[in-house]
């Protein structure tokens, strides 16, 4: 299922955590739509990037590809954590999306 109606609780769920994820991190974290060049690379690694997914990237650190709608805010928690350089709790890391390579 797309999460493209704004009507769903769904997407209110999505909605709620991502603004809420981001709202006091302006100046740390950026949102960008995925595009067909950027879908194309995940392809070209074998990462399935028709459905819904979420890449977190940030330079000098791992790449995280979650390949669903986040709908539990403990992703976020742990990638904000993990990206901050923060030791990583049992939970941070049950959470952590899986780590892929965009270099090759």
């Amino acid at each position: 299922m797309k999460n493209t109606d704004k009507k769903s609780e769904q997407y209110a769920d999505w909605s709620a955590y991502l603004n809420n994820f981001t709202e006091n991190r302006m100046n740390t974290y950026a949102v960008h739509k995925a595009d067909k060049k950027f879908n194309e690379k995940l392809l070209s690694l074998n990462i399935d990037s028709d459905g819904n997914y979420s890449v977190f990237i940030k330079q000098g650190k791992a790449t995280y590809y979650y390949n669903d709608v986040v709908l539990e805010p403990m992703i976020y928690m742990a990638i904000d954590n993990a990206y901050s350089g923060k030791q990583l709790s049992p939970m941070d890391k049950a959470f952590l999306p899986d780590a892929i390579n965009l270099k090759d």
